[in-house]
């Protein structure tokens, strides 16, 4: 935590740090354009060498940039990135899952952005479902 914090800080990146009630955790977050796009450019430029670095790279965007959509009965992840949002659909789609990209309508939005769609029934596969904090037994269990 704290060599994050003061490599962040000297970068000047403005770190803030809270701690995140709902899972007891202490969470450090960076609103930085800049940082965003060094992470972005590298991963479209590198690409996703195994399953494992695929499970964490979805896990992580859904963390980041997902909710879920009840009235469409979708989990939903919204970026500027269409690459990284193409990247994250095939691998959704290379483990069964019908992901759909499309362009999000938002007279208001500064910027272009997407949407990835993906069905409810996701949350509900096992290697997400362990991500996301669910009990080993659940997790053994399989969708």
């Amino acid at each position: 935590k704290d060599v994050l914090i003061s490599l962040f800080t000297k970068k000047g990146y403005n770190p803030l740090q809270y701690q995140y009630k709902r899972f007891n955790c202490l969470r450090i977050r960076v609103n930085n354009k800049n940082l965003y796009e060094l992470f972005t450019k590298e991963i479209e430029k590198l690409g996703i060498q195994n399953e494992q670095e695929g499970i964490g790279f979805v896990s992580g965007l859904l963390d980041a940039e997902g909710y879920v959509n009840n009235k469409k009965s979708t989990i939903e992840i919204v970026n500027q990135s269409k690459p990284l949002l193409e990247l994250a659909q095939k691998l959704l789609r290379e483990w069964q899952v019908d992901a759909k990209l499309r362009i999000k309508k938002d007279p208001t939005a500064t910027a272009k952005m997407y949407r990835l769609h993906l069905p409810i029934m996701f949350k509900r596969l096992p290697h997400v479902s362990c991500k996301a904090g669910w009990s080993s037994l659940e997790c053994s269990r399989g969708p």
